[in-house]
C-alpha cells in the first residue's frame, strides 16, 4: 500500500498518513494476507520503520525496545521515531487499529521458523 516518499510519515496526526497506516495494519492482519510479508520503502527506515513500529506497539513492545531496534538502521533519526511513537500510542489512532491478537500470527510464524532453523 504505497505512500509517497516524504518525511510526513512520522507525523501520524496528519489525516492522510493516519489513514494510510490504518489501511496497512488492517491489510496485514487480514487472514487472506499470506505470510511472509515484505515491508519496504526506498531507504528501509521511514515508512518501513513506522509500519514495523506500529506492529510492535500493538504487540505490546515498549518504546525503548522499538527505538533500540530502529536505531540499528543507518541514518535512522531518533527524534522522528519518537514523534511517530507518541502518535502511535494516541487513543485516536489506536481506536482505529485491529486488535493485537490479529498480529499474533506474525509471531507464531517467526517462532516456527526459528525452531525449524535451529534443528
Amino acid at each position: 500500500i504505497p505512500l509517497p516518499n516524504t518525511d510526513d510519515v512520522y507525523h501520524l496526526n496528519k489525516q492522510s498518513v493516519m489513514d494510510w497506516l490504518v489501511r496497512v495494519m488492517w491489510f496485514l492482519c487480514n487472514p487472506e494476507c499470506q505470510l511472509p510479508v515484505l515491508v519496504h520503502c526506498k531507504s528501509g527506515k521511514d515508512r518501513t520503520g513506522v509500519v514495523v513500529g506500529c506492529i510492535l506497539v500493538l504487540l505490546g513492545y515498549q518504546d525503548h525496545e522499538i527505538l533500540s531496534d530502529f536505531l540499528k538502521t543507518p541514518r535512522a533519526d531518533r527524534s522522528k521515531m519518537c514523534l511517530a511513537l507518541s502518535f502511535l500510542r494516541s487513543k485516536e489512532l489506536m481506536s482505529q487499529m485491529p486488535p493485537a491478537q490479529a498480529f499474533y500470527r506474525f509471531t507464531e510464524d517467526v517462532k516456527t521458523s526459528q525452531i525449524a532453523s535451529s534443528l
